[in-house]
């Protein structure tokens, strides 16, 4: 998981969106700190479930969001979701699901993080939805 988020993270330029799916447990979290790390990021990164987004500083900054919490675009417009996407960062959105209007138009890799056979394993798909200038 440490090492697909961190190559990941390599490709990563500033704008860009990783939205992060799976269920619960799957490791969007340990995924989207790995890949923080490599960016840059020294502090501590709890899940940003109740907070709704964080952000870390880093070469540039890095922002943390957990979307499960909130029932629709208008509430995510109003946690200042919609402020940080696609701005002079790179964003981390786990519980994408149902706001996909949300990032039209923006640089996203979309991961998808499924259970394995084993329980200490995972089947990682990373998909890119946009086009670099």
């Amino acid at each position: 998981m440490e090492a697909a988020a961190e190559r990941l993270a390599d490709a990563l330029l500033i704008g860009d969106c990783v939205l992060l799916y799976g269920e619960m447990g799957a490791g969007k979290s340990v995924f989207a700190r790995a890949a923080a790390r490599r960016l840059g990021v020294a502090a501590p990164m709890p899940s940003p479930t109740f907070t709704i987004m964080q952000v870390y500083e880093a070469a540039c900054p890095i922002v943390h969001m957990d979307l499960y919490r909130l029932a629709d675009a208008d509430e995510a417009f109003g946690a200042g979701v919609c402020d940080a996407l696609g701005g002079g960062n790179i964003c981390f959105v786990e519980w994408p699901n149902g706001f996909e209007e949300l990032f039209i138009g923006l640089h996203c890799y979309r991961v998808y993080i499924d259970y394995a056979e084993d329980p200490s394993s995972r089947h990682i798909r990373i998909t890119y939805g946009g086009a670099r200038d």
